[in-house]
């Protein structure tokens, strides 16, 4: 959304996916959105230390639309930040891969779509798409839904998925 910004946040074992990961959001931003970037955070404690960061970021950035996490690791403490301050629905997180955690997040409200794992599509094309629709509201077209890397956009887009799949 104009005039906000993301924060996006990495832990610490920076391996070739993460780094694929990472690369691939923050060159689609710099391309589409240059000042929408805040500085990248990095955190080992994975509940810890991403809600401390992930609530100061809240509290100090008002304009704060976003957080992006290269892994699912500290998805429970950056999501618990945003809704400890309310701001569920306002300040989103995008968040990696399907579990049983990120699915409750999603019906909550902190968590609008998330991707599934896939390397190279997951780490660049995934976030690609991700940026459409975190800068212009794009969603991706119904043929995208479900390709090799996949954007879940709520429990229900999932449980569908998953139901054609069989």
């Amino acid at each position: 959304r104009p005039g906000q910004q993301v924060l996006v946040m990495s832990d610490v074992d920076n391996n070739e996916l993460k780094r694929k990961r990472t690369q691939g959001f923050l060159e689609t931003m710099a391309a589409e959105a240059p000042d929408v970037l805040l500085q990248t955070k990095h955190y080992s404690d994975p509940q810890y230390e991403a809600y401390q960061i992930a609530s100061r970021a809240i509290s100090s950035a008002k304009n704060l639309g976003g957080i992006f996490l290269n892994t699912s690791g500290g998805l429970q403490g950056a999501a618990q930040a945003i809704l400890d301050a309310g701001r569920a629905g306002d300040c989103f997180l995008m968040g990696i891969d399907i579990t049983d955690v990120t699915l409750e997040l999603m019906d909550k409200r902190a968590i609008p779509f998330t991707i599934s794992q896939r390397p190279y599509l997951q780490g660049y094309q995934a976030m690609t798409r991700m940026c459409e629709l975190l800068i212009r509201s794009v969603k991706p077209d119904k043929e995208f839904y479900y390709i090799d890397f996949s954007v879940f956009a709520g429990r229900a887009h999932y449980e569908m998925s998953q139901a054609d799949m069989r």
